[in-house]
């Protein structure tokens, strides 16, 4: 019943800004993304990353674990799959969006980290999906390494406040101009809570108390702390096999 369309929001958006986000190569191809931990053995990510592939691994250091189970948002560039995460620590959802948010993963396929600051909101049109949902706008005011040149490859990371709250998950590069785009918390809560009615999702899931992110005033730490949640496997690199 909370589900928006993309009909619906024609008109729930139809002020803000639009742009397009290009979800589909001319040649299918392999490639790679970024997903983090949110409890109870599920795992978040953007949809465009693990949409179109024959196979999708999770890869964790030198290991590849395949991907079974995977539940597509029907009108957001947003997905879910399931993965046995044990002593695995998980994000929490905000509750609102910060002002100020960090995100880390693989860009390029390589570890990297981003200071940023929210700008506003516009509305993502996604074609090939189906899809027109609203979007946070945030400026990148950092960036490790300084030598990145793209984001590419984080999409499907998560964009975190100085708490360890999620505020939204990276999936466009506005490279010119140094933005970055990523899906909302209204998405994200409402696919989450349908994966808690699908069957595939339920069953034996992890034993977690108390085994949420907490982070605390992180600005001058970002890089440590995107590093640590790299290693600890909170935030873990996505394979696509075309």
């Amino acid at each position: 019943k909370n589900f928006i369309t993309s009909q619906k929001n024609k008109i729930n958006l139809r002020n803000l800004n639009r742009y397009i986000l290009n979800t589909k190569s001319k040649r299918k191809q392999s490639g790679s993304g970024t997903a983090f931990y949110v409890g109870e053995n599920v795992w978040m990510t953007a949809r465009h990353v693990i949409n179109d592939c024959s196979e999708v691994y999770l890869k964790h250091g030198p290991n590849k674990k395949f991907i079974e189970k995977i539940l597509i948002h029907p009108n957001s560039d947003l997905a879910l799959f399931k993965y046995n995460s044990f002593d695995i620590r998980n994000f929490n959802i905000a509750q609102k969006i910060s002002e100020k948010s960090f995100s880390s993963g693989y860009p390029a396929g390589n570890p990297g980290d981003a200071a940023l600051q929210l700008l506003g909101f516009m509305a993502m049109e996604a074609r090939s999906y189906n899809i027109l949902e609203k979007h946070s706008i945030y400026a990148v005011l950092d960036k490790n390494p300084k030598s990145l040149l793209s984001f590419g490859g984080i999409s499907g990371g998560p964009a975190f406040d100085e708490y360890g709250l999620i505020n939204g998950v990276v999936v466009a590069e506005f490279k010119r101009r140094g933005l970055l785009g990523a899906v909302g918390l209204n998405q994200i809560n409402w696919l989450i809570s349908a994966s808690k009615k699908e069957t595939d999702f339920l069953g034996k899931i992890s034993k977690e108390n108390n085994n949420n992110i907490k982070l605390d005033k992180i600005y001058k730490n970002y890089i440590k702390i995107g590093h640590e949640l790299r290693r600890n496997k909170t935030i873990s690199k996505v394979i696509c096999i075309a």
